[in-house]
């Protein structure tokens, strides 16, 4: 990470955990393949030097913007409530509001949450805030105006989210949410257009935890040698041409498949077990996508009123919103 991050990256743990959370991130984006034929293998195998490259150097980008982002909020938060001195109760419940947004659009844990794709838009978010907080020291009022737009649709995305066990929007704790790429797209509705804004998979990190130990055997052949940023791109090219000599990998990565198909049932069957226990209705994987969804949606929806400068990346209003919860409600 570049110097210049040094101070953002304090209030997550430094730029060295940061940088070991990006090294784990770069294995997620370009190892973690489901690989079943030998002809998939070889041709993960000729990418992925490239890939660690290139991937590498976009992470490393998204990872600083996003921090440089992150820490132009503060100063400008710490200025409106230091010339209150206390004295409103309205600029502190402000200026509280503002800290929560900070944290729940980047926890502690934000590498280990958002992908490369969803790491990309942050920075756009975040200034849409440092804008909101500017414009804030001029009157208050016009953000409460624009706030009471947004108020509905928050309050009924943390309820969805309660209802599908996904962190709430509100929250800035390191709860839940798989740091994979899904679709937006909801399965069964052929023709609706997708949100392709990198939507995190919207499996919780314990579900994402399992399913991954399951996954592991099936790209150890690959990732086995990634122990330092130093030999990230070397070691996995050797174990890559170790594999296709026969010597490892291919052949135990498809002795491992088998628990890869069953990942997806098994888990199924413990959600059921979960339902039986606790008395919880089980939510689709089509519900849990569009929940997801729906809360970068929200977020665009932000970016629309506190910084329409800024532009949104789908076309996105009040109506839209109202349509979206709808479909939502239709879904199991």
């Amino acid at each position: 990470l570049p110097e210049e991050t040094e101070r953002a990256a304090l209030y997550f743990g430094g730029r060295a955990v940061l940088e070991k959370a990006l090294l784990e991130s770069l294995r997620r984006e370009v190892l973690e393949r489901d690989i079943r034929t030998e002809a998939e293998f070889r041709a993960c195998a000729a990418g992925v030097v490239r890939a660690l490259f290139e991937k590498g150097h976009a992470l490393v980008k998204a990872a600083g913007e996003a921090l440089e982002a992150f820490a132009a909020v503060r100063p400008a938060l710490r200025e409106i409530i230091r010339n209150d001195r206390g004295a409103s109760r309205t600029v502190q419940a402000f200026g509280a509001g503002i800290e929560a947004e900070l944290g729940r659009l980047m926890p502690k844990d934000f590498l280990e949450r958002y992908g490369l794709e969803r790491l990309g838009h942050l920075p756009r978010y975040l200034k849409a805030l440092e804008l909101r907080v500017e414009r804030a020291r001029q009157g208050l009022e016009k953000d409460r105006q624009k706030a009471a737009q947004v108020k509905p649709f928050a309050a009924a995305l943390e309820k969805l989210q309660r209802e599908v066990g996904e962190p709430e929007t509100g929250t800035g704790t390191a709860r839940g949410e798989a740091g994979g790429i899904a679709s937006a797209a909801i399965e069964g509705e052929p023709g609706k257009k997708s949100l392709e804004i990198g939507i995190p998979a919207p499996a919780g990190i314990a579900m994402r935890k399992e399913a991954g130990a399951r996954r592991a055997g099936a790209v150890r052949g690959l990732s086995g040698g990634m122990g330092t940023a130093a030999g990230s791109v070397r070691k996995p090219a050797a174990a890559i041409k170790s594999a296709i000599e026969g010597k490892a990998g291919c052949g135990a990565i498809s002795a491992k498949q088998s628990a890869v198909r069953g990942t997806q049932a098994e888990l199924g069957h413990e959600a059921a077990k979960s339902w039986a226990a606790t008395g919880r209705r089980s939510v689709s994987a089509a519900k849990r996508a569009a929940v997801e969804e729906l809360r970068w949606l929200v977020e665009e929806f932000k970016v629309s009123l506190f910084a329409p400068e800024l532009r949104t990346a789908v076309p996105v209003s009040a109506k839209r919103l109202e349509a979206r919860l709808k479909e939502i409600a239709a879904l199991e």
